[in-house]
């Protein structure tokens, strides 16, 4: 198993973009096999990812990433906390610890139509020069996912969306 570092503030697709690029694999499909047992087409929403404990029991020994920390750290789950009864959390929770997928956008009441939800990953510029220099590679910022954000509140920079659309984990998704 390859070592896994997570950044301040990045989306843990990110953090699954590095490791395909890093671990040596050929195909999505080998990647989706050793870190989720399983290569479903459609894994999960970008920002609700479903399937964790079965990555968090294959990270190395002497790893101190919790389920928890996973949840509130890489994942959109604390911004569409605020608009979710605690039973949904709770279930949300649950389905993104598990196998089970269908029913994630459903709980976090994701609306179908595409004026609701950003179609395309984003960056922010600034952020990007700023990554580059400090970690020398950029990453996915979660904030830059979350719906309705266009303007970086930091930088005062217009979020840019990256030119391919990404709303499920595909083989797609690694080719940037």
């Amino acid at each position: 198993m390859l070592l896994w570092i997570f950044l301040s503030d990045e989306l843990f697709y990110s953090v699954l973009c590095r490791y395909h690029l890093r671990s040596g694999n050929r195909s999505f499909r080998q990647t989706q096999i050793d870190l989720f047992n399983t290569a479903g087409k459609k894994q999960y929403y970008l920002g609700l990812p479903n399937n964790l404990v079965t990555l968090i029991n294959k990270l190395p020994l002497g790893s101190n990433l919790t389920l928890n920390q996973l949840l509130q750290e890489h994942t959109l789950l604390p911004y569409y906390r605020t608009f979710l009864s605690n039973r949904e959390v709770k279930r949300l929770q649950e389905l993104m610890e598990g196998k089970e997928s269908k029913s994630i956008a459903q709980i976090a009441k994701i609306p179908k139509s595409k004026l609701y939800y950003a179609e395309y990953l984003r960056f922010c510029p600034q952020c990007f020069r700023q990554d580059l220099q400090q970690y020398g590679e950029t990453y996915w910022h979660r904030l830059h996912q979350v719906s309705g954000m266009w303007l970086y509140r930091n930088d005062k920079d217009w979020l840019n969306e990256h030119s391919r659309a990404f709303t499920h984990l595909t083989a797609s998704c690694f080719y940037q």
